[in-house]
């Protein structure tokens, strides 16, 4: 049994901070500050405070605060200090191809809000030279007073928050991962510490491709030219590539440079106009993305965005790329400076996938939109009234306004300084319609959503095709958001998992209850290391996809659940076998 299952337990939340830290020791070598020299009082072991920044030998001090409590049964080698006031979060949301017209397709990025009580403190934990002071650290200053003079660049420092039961040690709990935005205060002996996941930093001027280049034409050309010089002197070299493809105001071209010099190798490309441009042009660098497949081109975005490469599990990325996404190739001119979160945003659209931050693992998750695989997919969670659902909390709510009956992708962009949404600057045009939904007998009416994708090319035609299949197999019937709860003994569910919910609304024609697979959207703990709120949402419902199966396998009639869900079957006709099972279809 474990520590969630316990009765009586004690929830305990710890919050932990990282802060940079010189490892050094101040005037001993490598370190060459010496007091009366380089300052006349020893540093606090921050960049901020350093006398020998060539020196600096960056580390973190690990800062731990809980509330006030008598025992946190944690040990004398734990040094806690007791002024957490508490922790309020909002979860992250996945938003499934961007099923929710609300919100980004990014879905919604998880944020915490920790409250802290400021008080006098004696420095011994964050000063090591605190005895050798001319003063009395506990008489100047409060503890956040004196940490933020010290420790200015917090931002984008890690941030933790550990959730168990007293008697845990630190490692046996649950632990969500986030880095810090800002820290308020101190007010009125207050101050808050909001934090975010790393996501956070793909948005708006946090992050932006291709990068603003500043360069300008030192003469005027006339639309003939094929050449012309950079201001000022110098500049070439810092901020421009060797060749590549450049803009010109509304003209777009490709060039080769040396030095300050820049040679055109072509004019009006892309749908372009030839043109005059006059001295004082700026002259930007382009972003070509050329056949990049949807999973390493998200990957490098990312990355462009300062998100560390560890936090992206590139072999999970690849597998499941390789499975569903294969033939998803992207390609596009971005001609001037764009938020990072937008492209993003773009390419989930168009890809027909998603991303999401997973704060216990620690790691940016990546799934395309499709049916559950038992093959590569982790098993499902049961999820039953007796066994896990808190009464009377699951709520089944329909999502009209999210049902599709047509999908219409325009993509070959022509020109990519055009507008995106400019249904005339694109080449091409997909067009699936599920004429079933439309029909009197089922929905009767047509909903149609419009895709502008830019990352298709004229090489997409195939994946245009499965994209629009996609969408209308998640949407043609209309939508569900289920809300449940469950006790903290269900800590193991978070957002992305599958469970499989087996639950008195959920019913068959018959009204036999009918286990439904449910792909978590949100998760939150509601009331800390005792009850945990979750949305999910079905996998696809009307379409039952099947898969090459290995020779010898038992004919369908002999088949277990577990085969069945995993294989497929050739069906006597398109209404389904014998015993009213639906069809397969072949991905």
């Amino acid at each position: 049994m474990t520590s969630r299952d316990t009765i009586g337990r004690e929830p305990i939340t710890i919050v932990e901070i990282d802060q940079d830290y010189c490892l050094l020791t101040y005037g001993v070598a490598p370190c060459a500050a010496a007091l009366g020299v380089t300052g006349a009082a020893k540093c606090y072991h921050g960049i901020a405070t350093c006398q020998d920044t060539a020196n600096f030998d960056l580390g973190t001090l690990t800062l731990r605060f809980a509330s006030p409590m008598e025992s946190h049964g944690l040990g004398d080698d734990v040094t806690i200090i007791p002024s957490l006031i508490g922790v309020d979060t909002v979860p992250t949301v996945i938003n499934v191809g961007g099923a929710d017209r609300d919100t980004s397709p990014l879905g919604k990025r998880a944020k915490i809000t920790v409250t802290l009580r400021d008080h006098p403190y004696h420095d011994r934990l964050v000063d090591p030279y605190w005895s050798e002071r001319d003063y009395v650290a506990m008489a100047l200053g409060t503890f956040w007073s004196k940490w933020l003079a010290r420790n200015p660049y917090h931002q984008g420092r890690a941030l933790r928050v550990r959730q168990g039961y007293v008697g845990q040690s630190l490692s046996e709990m649950t632990v969500r991962h986030y880095i810090i935005d800002r820290i308020e205060g101190p007010t009125k002996g207050i101050v808050s510490i909001v934090a975010q996941d790393p996501l956070k930093l793909l948005d708006g001027s946090r992050a932006q491709t291709p990068t603003l280049n500043t360069g300008t034409l030192d003469g005027a050309i006339d639309d003939n030219d094929m050449s012309f010089t950079l201001v000022p002197s110098g500049i070439g070299n810092s901020q421009y590539d060797a060749s590549g493809i450049g803009r010109l105001g509304s003209e777009l071209i490709s060039y080769t440079r040396s030095g300050d010099t820049v040679t055109i190798t072509a004019r009006a490309l892309r749908g372009t106009q030839a043109a005059s441009h006059a001295a004082g042009d700026v002259f930007q660098e382009v972003l070509v993305i050329s056949s990049q497949r949807v999973d390493l081109l998200l990957a490098d975005l990312l990355q462009g965005a300062g998100i560390a490469s560890a936090l992206i599990p590139s072999t999970d990325w690849d597998e499941e790329a390789d499975l569903w996404l294969n033939g998803f190739n992207l390609s596009a001119w971005i001609a001037e400076p764009t938020s990072i979160a937008q492209l993003v945003e773009e390419i989930l659209q168009q890809a027909c996938c998603f991303i999401w931050w997973d704060e216990e693992d620690q790691e940016i998750k990546f799934r395309a939109v499709r049916p559950f695989y038992a093959v590569t997919d982790d098993i499902p969670i049961d999820v039953t009234d007796d066994g896990n659902l808190v009464a009377d909390s699951v709520v089944i709510e329909a999502r009209p306004d999210e049902r599709i009956s047509e999908v219409i992708i325009r993509y070959a962009q022509i020109n990519p300084l055009g507008a995106i949404d400019d249904a005339a600057n694109y080449a091409r045009r997909r067009r699936i319609i599920d004429s079933d939904a439309e029909d009197a007998l089922q929905y009767n009416e047509r909903r149609t959503k419009e895709i502008f994708a830019r990352f298709l090319d004229d090489a997409n035609d195939a994946a245009t095709s499965v994209l629009a299949t996609r969408i209308l197999e998640r949407h043609a019937d209309t939508p569900k958001v289920i809300s449940f709860a469950t006790d903290a003994k269900d800590a193991l569910i978070k957002a992305g998992t599958v469970v499989r919910m087996t639950h008195h609304g959920l019913v068959d024609v018959t009204g036999a209850a009918l286990p439904t697979l449910l792909q978590i959207m949100s998760r939150d703990e509601i009331d800390a290391g005792h009850r945990i709120a979750f949305e999910a949402r079905p996998y696809l419902s009307r379409t039952r996809y099947g898969f090459i199966m290995a020779n010898g396998s038992p004919v369908y009639g002999s088949a277990t659940a577990e085969q069945k869900e995993d294989g497929g079957w050739i069906a006597p006709n398109a209404v389904g076998f014998s015993n009213g099972d639906l069809p397969y279809r072949i991905l």
